[in-house]
């Protein structure tokens, strides 16, 4: 008989469908619907930091630790994936737990630990959420330096602050779409408008190229190796959206398959960054910009309508972002408040209106893009690609009598290093940089 704080865990005991069979999801998404909105959650804001991180430790350290940590990442989920599935197993669910009630479960499920669930789930959510929503606020970062180029293109100067102002009121309207099959053709739309600028952008970095000599190859130092691991892990930090999205599927078993949407997604993004980064610093040095489309002319018209078409790509892109967040704690809002249970849908509007605002909120404190992004991947992003994953498995293997093999255990420390050293150092350094814009 199960205890009775196993009997009060927050999922749901019956969900449309079980393992490897089709979804009764009344708006389930095929592959490639799947594959857009993943591909499309790692082609935002992010990779256009990527060639300033690569002038931080060199092309070709940039190229080989991005390459590492794309693969760590990638391992991290892939064990999320097995862990989720197995505490489903253990319980009998037959619905798909997500991130913060797979951590709950995998620590019901072990005796020693069981006792911690509740407030583990609760870290894991917090963490998520402030992921998340950091990565909304970096979208109006990124939108309000992309349009304050344009501005000053057309003689106008403005603000930042006073610019994301302005891509508030098309970012909350977008906002307001509750279901991700209806996000499917605005993470199209935003895929193709980051495409566009992404390949017009890289067609420019590659011409006239300056000898190659004249770039970095390595670059050691501490503060420069922070701020490029803080801002990769933003970038390959997909662990929130894979087990939602793999919720969401026709066909979940071809999510984690070797030619399934992880993997193929991050072989593209992983393609994407690294071409993107290397071209764009040798072509700039260190004179690369936080974002990489503000090294575009500025004063030719098909390159500031990139600006354009990029800052609609970004603010198309920031729903799918939005989406995780409200999954988590809209169910609370309702499960808390009479009215908002009564009215779900107002609801559910009036609350993720509110959220927007936040993340505004968030930008318009902190309108550094390079910063921002450094101290979201290396506290957050940090803990959920490879901390939290760590501890599950560690939970999910030695439940019972298990004991992990000695290899997982070395592999396992390892990781767990690599984290806590991003942690302190790239939070630091990211920290220390947001207090001296103030300063």
């Amino acid at each position: 008989m199960k205890e009775e704080n196993e009997k009060k865990i927050d999922i749901p005991t019956k969900i449309e469908y079980e393992p490897g069979e089709k979804s009764a999801k009344k708006h389930p998404t095929s592959y490639i619907e799947t594959l857009i909105h993943f591909v499309k959650a790692g082609i935002g804001a992010g990779i256009f930091s990527m060639a300033q991180a690569m002038s931080l430790v060199g092309y070709i350290n940039g190229i080989i630790l991005t390459i590492f940590l794309s693969f760590v990442c990638l391992y991290e989920q892939h064990v999320l994936l097995k862990c989720a599935s197995n505490v489903r197993k253990h319980y009998g669910i037959e619905g798909r737990p997500d991130y913060g009630e797979t951590f709950q479960l995998a620590l019901l499920a072990n005796d020693k630990w069981k006792k911690h669930a509740r407030k583990m789930k609760i870290i894991s959510n917090v963490f998520l959420i402030l992921t998340q929503l950091g990565f909304c606020a970096v979208y109006f970062v990124f939108i309000g330096n992309t349009l304050k180029n344009v501005m000053e293109f057309f003689g106008y100067s403005f603000e930042v602050r006073i610019l994301i102002l302005f891509s508030l009121v098309p970012i909350w309207l977008s906002a307001l779409i509750t279901n991700l099959k209806f996000l499917a053709p605005c993470s199209l739309l935003a895929s193709v408008c980051m495409i566009t600028g992404i390949s017009i952008t890289f067609y420019y970095i590659s011409q006239d190229l300056p000898p190659i000599s004249e770039r970095s190859m390595a670059t050691f130092s501490l503060t420069g190796l922070a701020l490029f691991f803080g801002t990769v892990i933003y970038l390959f930090e997909g662990i929130g959206l894979v087990l939602p999205l793999q919720a969401e599927m026709k066909e979940p078993k071809n999510f984690p398959r070797p030619f399934g949407v992880l993997n193929v997604g991050v072989i593209i993004l992983t393609t994407l960054v690294i071409s993107f980064g290397f071209m764009g610093y040798w072509q700039f040095g260190n004179e690369v910009a936080g974002s990489l489309i503000l090294n575009l002319p500025p004063d030719e018209v098909f390159y500031q309508s990139v600006l354009v078409i990029v800052a609609c790509g970004v603010a198309l892109g920031y729903a799918i972002q939005f989406y995780i967040p409200i999954q988590i704690l809209f169910p609370l809002i309702r499960r808390s408040i009479k009215l908002a249970d009564n009215n779900p849908l107002i609801s559910e509007l009036l609350f993720r209106t509110i959220m927007v605002i936040l993340t505004f909120l968030v930008a318009i404190l902190v309108p550094n893009i390079g910063l921002l992004i450094s101290l979201i991947g290396a506290v957050c992003s940090n803990s959920l690609a490879l901390v939290f994953p760590v501890i599950i498995e560690y939970l999910v293997k030695t439940r019972g009598e298990d004991k992990m093999k000695p290899i997982h255990i070395v592999k396992n420390i390892f990781i767990l290093l690599l984290a806590v050293i991003g942690f302190l150092s790239g939070g630091f350094e990211a920290i220390r940089g947001i207090i001296a814009l103030y300063t």
